[in-house]
């Protein structure tokens, strides 16, 4: 199976393709890993579509995770599943606080070695001025998407994004 999770920052994608991951037992592919250098450095786009058509074709399962557009045309026409996180504008602003100001202070590092810092509360590169700035592109995306491919399972909340995951692979009663 080769799922493509979509959504919002601070959606859950990468929590949700790690859990997918190890209970199917493939490959997790984070975009973000792929794309971030260290000290919050670009990889070139050329060098990241290289990376990311590498790795889709030496796996023959995989679940990847984020919004790439530069190289969301190689995802797409490879998978098999589309979930789109489709939480409420608030509870990702919400997360979005709570990540960094979290991340701050444990120093947990992210995308290779980086750091957030509590100063990207108020800054216009910090995650919650990202999610002002992108959530509407990213919903608009997923209704166009939904409405044009039925691969893609939206996902409203974390009660339905836990309930799809328990069905995905029921936990043994053993």
């Amino acid at each position: 199976m080769k799922i493509y999770i979509i959504g919002s920052s601070c959606s859950g994608k990468t929590t949700l393709a790690r859990n997918i991951a190890e209970k199917l037992n493939i490959t997790h592919i984070e975009l973000d890993q792929l794309w971030w250098l260290p000290n919050w450095q670009e990889r070139e786009q050329d060098e990241f579509r290289e990376i990311v058509e590498t790795k889709l074709t030496s796996e023959e399962y995989w679940v990847i995770d984020g919004n790439y557009s530069r190289i969301r045309d190689l995802i797409i026409t490879r998978a098999d599943v589309i979930i789109w996180l489709n939480l409420p504008f608030l509870q990702l602003f919400f997360r979005s606080l709570m990540r960094t100001i979290a991340r701050s202070i444990t120093r947990e590092p992210v995308c290779n070695g980086n750091y957030e810092r509590i100063s990207a509360l108020l800054s216009s590169d910090g995650m919650p001025a990202w999610i002002i700035k992108t959530y509407k592109i990213r919903r608009q995306y997923g209704k166009s998407l939904k409405a044009t491919d039925d691969r893609v399972f939206e996902l409203k909340s974390q009660k339905q994004i836990n309930a799809w995951l328990e069905e995905l692979l029921p936990k043994s009663g053993i």
